[in-house]
């Protein structure tokens, strides 16, 4: 349904009123406005047929509204209405659109005035030729108006001018009220976006927050043995305290024990040295006691021999004996020698 400036504007919401732009320009040549009448009939309705290009995409919020010639920015429409999107938004070609308006919204002077496509980022994207709502200049038509009834009809054009004026005075306060409650709204919309993110973190955390608390649960009973554990450890430890006590003063006596040891031992290397020399040096004695006895072996032998010979001897000297007394004296000194060396 068609809205004008002169409705209760009270009523509007951001989704029933476009929202107003400076933006004074825009691609003009997107949408194009088709058969529109240099003049239209007032009080009566009538219908707006444009054209929408092959390169442009219409929105849900797009509007084409009713402005007088001269507006600068497109807050400045007198009426709109919501433009409807195409069945089919997947055609290649143009696509050809019409929309009514309601001849209750519809300017009541003999401005010129013209169709202008705004989207909903209130850019401009097409305009249409100027036009006006009055008869056809070229019919030829009579009206009589009474004085009483212009009186009237004047008097009335400026109770509507005033109310005009007060209700633009009006929607420029509502619409600098939208626009702080837009700014709040988006506000609103962010904190609500953070809250929920909030809500959703927190949800997360008290399901991680059950999970820790069961892990807990389970770390506290683990805990719990474990420090039995623990008691029995510290009882078997003090246990092996006793022991290793017990084992270092063994040990220290073995250490005392095996210090001693080795001093004997010590002792013993070198006892046992001096024997392998003085055995060794037996043993050299030992082979030369062995040779000296193979030659005195050797000699006895020899000494046997001379022995018979010398009874033979002794024999022959017997003989010789008185002689020999006097000689006797010198060979007894060297038989005693030789005895001596024999024996020795």
């Amino acid at each position: 349904m068609p809205q004008s400036k002169a409705s209760d504007l009270q009523d509007f919401t951001m989704d029933q009123c476009p929202i107003p732009t400076l933006l004074e320009h825009g691609n003009f040549s997107q949408v194009l406005f088709n058969n529109v009448e240099k003049f239209y009939a007032p009080r009566g309705d009538i219908m707006c047929y444009y054209t929408l290009t092959e390169k442009f995409i219409p929105r849900r919020k797009d509007w084409i509204g009713i402005f007088k010639v001269g507006w600068k920015t497109t807050q400045e429409y007198y009426t709109f209405m919501w433009a409807p999107l195409p069945k089919d938004q997947n055609k290649d070609s143009a696509t050809q659109q019409e929309i009514q308006f309601k001849a209750y919204y519809l300017p009541k002077d003999v401005e010129r005035y013209q169709f202008c496509y705004v989207d909903e980022d209130g850019l401009v994207r097409g305009t249409s030729v100027p036009f006006q709502f009055c008869p056809d200049p070229d019919e030829d038509i009579m009206v009589v108006i009474n004085k009483e009834k212009v009186e009237e009809m004047e008097q009335l054009s400026e109770e509507l001018y005033q109310q005009n004026q007060e209700l633009k005075d009006k929607y420029a306060d509502l619409h600098e009220q939208l626009q702080r409650k837009q700014v709040a709204l988006e506000a609103t919309q962010r904190v609500n976006k953070t809250l929920e993110h909030k809500v959703e973190e927190k949800a997360s955390w008290e399901k991680e927050k059950a999970s820790w608390e069961e892990e807990k649960a389970s770390w506290e009973e683990e805990k719990a043995s474990w420090e039995e554990e623990k008691a029995s450890w510290e009882e078997e430890k003090a246990s092996w305290e006793e022991e290793k006590a017990s084992w270092e003063e063994e040990k220290a006596s073995w250490e005392e024990e095996k210090a001693s040891w080795e001093e004997e031992k010590a002792s013993w290397e070198e006892e046992k040295a001096s024997w392998e020399e003085e055995k060794a040096s037996w043993e050299e004695e030992k082979a030369s006691w062995e040779e000296e006895k193979a030659s005195w072996e050797e000699e006895k032998a020899s000494w046997e021999k001379e022995k018979a010979s010398w009874e033979e001897e002794k024999a022959s000297w017997e003989k010789e004996k008185a002689p020999w007394e006097v000689e006797k004296a010198p060979w007894k000194e060297v038989k005693a020698y030789w005895w001596n060396d024999l024996h020795r």
